[in-house]
């Protein structure tokens, strides 16, 4: 379902990859989802409107994603070093130093 705004000020927007230019008056309109993210997000022209059934799938999705949020999750450990030899003498057999 494509998004509903009503725009609260005419304002011009580019379609078609920038072939074409329409104006949207005010009231309420079914837009794509770049010409809404534009009037409300950027030229803040309009605001979102949703419906009731819009409200009610929103709300299980939140309710949904809280849900997993609180699913209990394993604890991050940072792996041990092994413990091995400190300080051990390297030859320098081979590298021309004495």
């Amino acid at each position: 379902m494509p998004p509903v705004i009503e725009v609260h000020k005419q304002f011009k927007i580019a379609v078609e990859n920038g072939n074409k230019v329409i104006e949207i008056e005010p009231g309420i309109h079914d837009v794509e989802e770049r010409i809404a993210d534009i009037a409300i997000n950027h030229l803040q022209v309009a605001i979102l409107v949703e419906s009731s059934a819009d409200a009610d799938a929103d709300a299980d999705a939140d309710a949904d994603a809280d849900a997993d949020a609180d699913a209990e999750q394993p604890e991050v450990t940072k792996p041990k070093r092994g413990k091995g030899a400190k300080n051990v003498a390297v030859s320098n057999e081979g590298t021309g130093q004495t």
